[in-house]
């Protein structure tokens, strides 16, 4: 039946065509355009869209040290699966940013959160010099170096974390 349909359809365009061939070249031009750009819509939306498992997305959240906001710190993003990124931010007033182009990849993260207060014996640093002193860590090596937090990166947009750290 399809057969039949699509050869009534030959016909009807050959003798519409032999009337107006300026018009029917000019629909065939088009037809051929818009086809074309069809065609490349779809294969941008499937490379951009369709497997987002590369691309990077932004992750912002908040860190709080026994219900207030973490002064500063640092927190890191390390791959679980086959991510190819890691990545990490500084932690200001509670909260940190990590921009799309040093974003992370879709998929489930080992999470470090490091935050240190200046010794207190080591002696200050003169006027104008940065502070130099090494630091003590304030947080529980659970929440660092024997970290047991994770994050789910999501496979669409900008991912919120946040983490509400305890002693």
């Amino acid at each position: 039946m399809l057969v039949e349909v699509l050869k009534a359809l030959a016909v009807t365009y050959r003798l519409w065509h032999a009337k107006h061939r300026l018009i029917s070249t000019l629909l065939l031009a088009v037809a051929t355009l818009v086809v074309l750009q069809i065609a490349w819509s779809v294969f941008w939306w499937i490379t951009a869209f369709a497997s987002p498992g590369r691309q990077r997305h932004a992750v912002a959240g908040r860190v709080t040290w026994q219900g207030q906001p973490l002064a500063n710190g640092i927190i890191s993003f390390r791959p679980l699966d086959d991510q190819p990124f890691d990545s990490g931010a500084v932690v200001q007033q509670g909260s940190f940013k990590i921009p799309p182009d040093k974003g992370l990849t879709p998929g489930p993260y080992l999470v470090r959160i490091h935050a240190s207060i200046a010794d207190p014996s080591l002696p200050p640093p003169a006027a104008g010099e940065r502070d130099m002193r090494s630091g003590i860590e304030i947080l529980p090596s659970k929440y660092n170096t024997d970290s047991e937090l994770k994050a789910e990166i999501g496979r669409w947009g900008r991912t919120i974390v946040s983490f509400d750290l305890r002693p």
